[in-house]
């Protein structure tokens, strides 16, 4: 049986949130933000490739469509779990001022054992991609 999300899960989550919100390097999305295509669909940031990982440009990983996975919320990071879309240049990429709620989960009471995940969702940035949106 699934354990139901209590008040010590809402002190985990409180702790947690506030360095979710603060997140990574100023100007980079957030691994479970979102990303507004012009088309309208929505995917989420699945992974973040810093410059130093790349030739000079940070690169964006969305989810992939049909298999968006899940977000773990740590400490002082979220650890996507799922289908991963080729990377997109951060130059394509702008904050918006828009916010909008995605799932995570952690362990319930913080005690990582199997089926005690706890289910909530967070107010996450939305970022406004150029480039259309990839269905394949």
């Amino acid at each position: 049986m699934q354990p139901k999300f209590d008040e010590k899960d809402g002190k985990i989550l409180k702790l947690r949130a506030v360095a979710y919100d603060r997140g990574d390097p100023v100007g980079l999305p957030h691994v479970g933000d979102w990303i507004r295509f012009p088309d309208g669909t929505h995917k989420r940031v699945a992974h973040v490739w810093g410059e130093e990982y790349t030739d000079g440009e940070a690169i964006i990983q969305p989810t992939w469509p049909g298999a968006e996975g899940s977000f773990y919320l740590g400490d002082d990071y979220v650890s996507h779990s799922g289908g991963l879309e080729s990377g997109i240049p951060l130059s394509r990429f702008a904050l918006t001022d828009d916010r909008r709620d995605g799932d995570f989960w952690f362990f319930h009471h913080d005690w990582h054992t199997a089926h005690n995940g706890v289910h909530f969702t967070l107010p996450c940035r939305v970022w406004s991609c150029s480039l259309p949106v990839t269905t394949e």
